[in-house]
């Protein structure tokens, strides 16, 4: 690329390394700036789906899910016990399972689908403002929750 101007007039009482950086500056920031921009246009620019974001993990939440859920069934069980061994009577005892087991499906359905749903319908929209496709993407992440607890481990 040819130098003009104030740099053309510069470059003949310049040093060998001085008068190379002036010939090559020019273009060194032409590449520069279209670097630059090649990068900013290859990069994605629009924002990410909530759909696509929420359907990605909810497959993974569904293989993990049961095992969750067995954990709580577990620990239903074990509350039962304890109060059997603490003198309550047998249908007693078999309330607090039936509590905490309630108790931890809850919370775990709180955990770890709830974010997932609400990503897309937020707790507590009334029914009047689900529109359509709220219904049917809700429907994509149910299939896709579904998928991920058949796929099992």
């Amino acid at each position: 690329m040819p130098n003009s101007g104030f740099i053309k007039k510069l470059i003949p009482t310049m040093t060998g390394s001085a008068r190379v950086a002036a010939n090559w500056l020019p273009t060194v920031v032409i590449a520069s700036i279209a670097a630059c921009g090649m990068n900013a246009w290859d990069s994605p620019t629009r924002p990410v789906n909530p759909i696509e974001a929420a359907s990605s993990r909810i497959r993974i939440v569904g293989k993990e899910y049961p095992r969750g859920l067995a954990t709580a069934y577990a620990d239903a069980w074990i509350d039962g016990a304890e109060a059997l061994e603490s003198g309550q009577s047998v249908p007693e005892a078999l309330g607090v399972v039936e509590k905490a087991w309630k108790a931890g499906r809850t919370s775990l359905f709180e955990e770890r689908l709830s974010p997932c749903f609400s990503a897309i319908v937020p707790e507590g929209r009334p029914d009047g403002e689900t529109s359509a496709f709220d219904r049917a993407a809700l429907a994509v992440l149910w299939r896709e929750f579904a998928a991920g607890l058949a796929s099992g481990d």
